[in-house]
């Protein structure tokens, strides 16, 4: 099934984007681009909370800034701490950025139910 065969089945669950795919207290690692006074980085979110002591201007994010680094070194630096500060692996999910397997498994379930939905309808 082609990635936007899936998403068009998430649209129809009302789930639009990675936030939407989480329940609160879930980690999820997403690229920033940064802005005019920000640097690009990787920004560490959990759902419903705030992390202490990180700066106004990131929204409760932890950053990982690119600031003299590849995006791919950073990245692996973020995972790495995700790991050993929460004991959490993320994977790459559907709409980009990073969420926890057992989210992903969560998707993946709600895709495949779906989809196996359609199928019983087609069925003669």
């Amino acid at each position: 099934m082609k990635v936007s065969e899936k998403i068009e089945i998430l649209r129809k669950h009302k789930i639009f984007n990675t936030y939407e795919m989480l329940n609160k207290g879930e980690l999820s690692l997403y690229y920033s681009n940064g802005g005019v006074c920000l640097s690009r980085s990787w920004q560490l979110s959990k759902k419903g909370y705030s992390f202490n002591n990180v700066p106004w201007y990131d929204y409760g994010c932890l950053s990982f800034n690119e600031i003299g680094k590849k995006r791919k070194e950073i990245l692996v630096i973020a995972l790495e701490y995700v790991k050993k500060n929460f004991g959490v692996t993320l994977v790459r999910g559907i709409y980009g950025g990073y969420i926890s397997e057992e989210a992903n498994q969560r998707i993946e379930k709600i895709i495949k139910e779906s989809k196996d939905d359609k199928q019983e309808v087609k069925k003669p």
